[in-house]
């Protein structure tokens, strides 16, 4: 199970004002495990835990999906912050391994997913130890979209957002991020803003964390070696090939 820690305090080369920014879109408890465990929940989740319910029951009044709506996308997201720090997260389907726990739900809402930070809910009955929890909606027509091939649908940004938060990041348009990148409050720069690059559901959204999100998870859990050696970055034309965001070989076509 996963334990909690206070965030560093970003004693870096960057100047103060990167500090202040870094310190401002982050929150003060982060996890300290070098390794979460996720599981993707069925129907039967909100019985692991009170506070699922709780959380949950707030948002929504259906029961979550008896499957998980979003797997491939959630396995790739993981994947795709697991190459940018040193946390390094691996799917289980054994729930007394989970750190993390995530449902999709059904239902018609206009609430595309919400995440908890890391040290919000406890494992009942196990002090010190914790665990988060994110729903996303399996309702919402554009997270149901279609991708463009080689595109970033808009399903892939909600997912990168909810994770983000789940790892200690904040919204770019509210205090106290807001008062040092305003200007910034858009998904080409963080995933964690609400306003799109972009404006169809099936292509042109985040397909990994955005510059400020990487280089403030970088800050709170260490930056990770990644694709050593030479590497090609390829941007297609819309359509012009499949998306691959593996190792030395990057090719995108609508995506950031």
């Amino acid at each position: 199970m996963a334990f909690v820690t206070a965030k560093p305090t970003f004693s870096t080369s960057l100047p103060q004002s990167g500090k202040n920014l870094l310190m401002a879109m982050t929150d003060g408890t982060i996890w300290q495990d070098t390794t979460l465990q996720y599981y993707l929940g069925d129907d039967t989740a909100l019985s692991i835990d009170t506070d699922f319910a709780s959380n949950f029951y707030a948002y929504f009044s259906n029961s979550p999906d008896a499957n998980y709506y979003f797997t491939a996308l959630t396995d790739r997201a993981f994947a795709a912050i697991s190459a940018a720090i040193t946390l390094d997260f691996s799917r289980t389907t054994n729930l007394a391994e989970a750190d993390q726990v995530l449902v999709s739900v059904d239902q018609s809402s206009n609430i595309e997913g919400f995440s908890t930070f890391a040290g919000v809910i406890g494992h009942d009955g196990q002090a010190g130890e914790y665990w988060s929890f994110t729903t996303l909606n399996s309702n919402v027509a554009q997270m149901r979209a279609t991708p463009e091939t080689g595109g970033g649908e808009y399903a892939n940004w909600t997912i990168l957002h909810e994770i983000g938060h789940s790892l200690g990041l904040f919204h770019p348009f509210e205090y106290p991020a807001s008062q040092y990148i305003a200007n910034m409050d858009n998904e080409r720069y963080t995933v964690m803003s609400y306003t799109g690059a972009a404006s169809p559901y099936g292509y042109g959204h985040a397909v990994t964390m955005m510059a400020l999100d990487i280089a403030a998870l970088q800050a709170l859990y260490g930056e990770e070696d990644n694709a050593g050696g030479n590497s090609t970055y390829m941007l297609m034309n819309a359509q012009g090939g499949s998306l691959d965001l593996t190792g030395n070989k990057i090719a995108i076509g609508r995506a950031y």
